[in-house]
């Protein structure tokens, strides 16, 4: 049975605007995403797409590039959203871990700047 969100769509173990609440909460998104919730998974989005643009530019040059790898990234989060809790990782290193895999993968990607020299090997971690 999958989980419902709560109405307020706010995780409720640790107190608002703290690193353990936005972990918490980016989880609770993730795990209702892993179970078919587009809407959960929309504000996942919402709340981390500035931070994966911002490490897609820092591995991609090319700004439309960036875009392509946070789009790409997005489409293998919905995926495998279900694969966060083992990864071990938080939501966002969980989500980020797969920008530098997914450009040192990809044509057109600048390795250099995150000084990898070859693909990754699997993304997510753990999956």
């Amino acid at each position: 049975m999958a989980p419902s969100m709560p109405r307020d769509g706010q995780a409720m173990a640790h107190p608002a605007g703290t690193p353990q609440a936005d972990r918490a909460h980016l989880a609770e998104l993730l795990t209702f995403a892993a179970h078919g919730n587009a809407d959960a998974f929309m504000r996942f989005y919402d709340l981390t797409c500035a931070a994966a643009y911002r490490a897609a530019r820092l591995t991609c040059t090319d700004p439309d590039r960036a875009e392509d790898l946070v789009c790409a990234l997005y489409a293998r989060a919905w995926a495998t959203a279900d694969s966060h809790p083992r990864s071990g990782r938080s939501p966002l290193a969980w989500l980020l871990a797969g920008i530098t895999e997914a450009a040192l993968a990809s044509p057109g990607t600048d390795a250099r700047a995150t000084g990898a020299h070859g693909p990754a090997a699997a993304w997510p971690r753990g999956a």
